[in-house]
């Protein structure tokens, strides 16, 4: 992929991959309001995908990622946070709220408001979809587009790991990893296939698509049997 280059179908499977991430922390239910993080994630995916297409230099980028975050995360936290017919309260109260909370935390004292913990994930989340559809655009760098959220849902998956049901959507993340990984693959390659006067119809296109999604499909599988096949072989005698 070129840089600051914009592929719909690529984009679309960041935000999806961007999107199981956060839904793996939601399902954990720990606290109200984490689909806060989906939210932003979403938000923060789509801003990263502008940011990276367009012209502006890295700082910026850095600048105008700082006066979103300052903005748009409070605000969505706000929904956590009792209204009144008053935005200054409610904002001096979500300020309290989050103050109170890092000086226990600072302090070694147990941390009871749950505010404290979602704005933590709602703002890792917000980082995350940032850096995922800026680094796509911008670089086309298939693991600085992974990695976080994959770092994200394997630190959930390590502290929810009772519930077994879940899994598949560590799962699902690695089919839309791989599916990702080809598209990637295939519009690095396709100015050189052109270049070389490699024959690309629609046809080939479509079975290349088909190709990688078999492959993705069958990767999966055999990743997530294998163990099952290893263990079922009786030992040797």
């Amino acid at each position: 992929m070129n840089r600051r280059s914009l592929d719909w179908r690529a984009a679309l499977l960041v935000i999806v991959l961007v999107q199981i991430s956060s839904s793996r922390l939601v399902v954990t239910e720990w606290a109200p309001f984490l689909y806060f993080t989906q939210t932003m994630a979403f938000f923060g995916v789509n801003l990263g995908l502008a940011l990276g297409f367009s012209k502006f230099s890295r700082q910026a980028v850095m600048r105008l990622v700082t006066g979103y975050t300052l903005m748009l995360v409070p605000i969505q936290l706000l929904g956590a946070v009792e209204r009144t017919d008053l935005l200054w309260q409610d904002i001096l109260t979500l300020m309290e709220r989050l103050y109170f909370s890092v000086e226990q935390f600072i302090t070694n004292k147990p941390v009871y408001d749950h505010l404290f913990f979602v704005s933590i994930v709602t703002l890792t989340y917000w980082l995350i979809g940032l850096a995922a559809g800026y680094w796509l655009t911008r670089h086309g760098d298939f693991l600085n587009v992974v990695i976080p959220s994959g770092v994200a849902i394997l630190v959930v998956q390590s502290f929810d790991a009772i519930q077994t049901k879940h899994i598949w959507e560590l799962a699902a993340f690695l089919f839309v990893s791989l599916l990702l990984m080809g598209r990637m693959y295939f519009l690095k390659n396709r100015s050189f296939w052109s270049k070389t006067n490699f024959l690309m119809t629609n046809e080939t296109m479509v079975d290349l698509e088909r190709g990688t999604f078999v492959v993705a499909v069958v990767a999966v599988l055999v990743a997530w049997f294998m163990p099952g096949w290893i263990n079922s072989v009786k030992p040797a005698a």
